[in-house]
């Protein structure tokens, strides 16, 4: 084997290390990441334009739309 030759392998060994030692790095840095906390968007209780009806409002209690309804007001 000439120098050329152990060169080339001696660079694709240390290319393979430091890729498969950056994916090692990278798996210990997510297991100890913690998970993103989603803020809660609260929707106000109202009168809301229906989904199935557009001529209708529905009221939202908060929580989950109601039964009840009322006529829109097209202007």
């Amino acid at each position: 084997m000439d120098l050329f030759q152990v060169v080339v392998i001696g660079i694709l060994a240390l290319a393979s290390f430091t890729v498969l030692a950056g994916f090692v790095l990278m798996l210990i840095g997510s297991a100890r990441r913690q998970p993103a906390r989603r803020a809660k968007v609260r929707i106000a209780p109202g009168w809301y334009p229906d989904a199935q009806d557009e001529s209708l409002l529905r009221y939202f209690d908060g929580r989950v739309p109601t039964r009840q309804t009322s006529r829109r007001e097209m202007s």
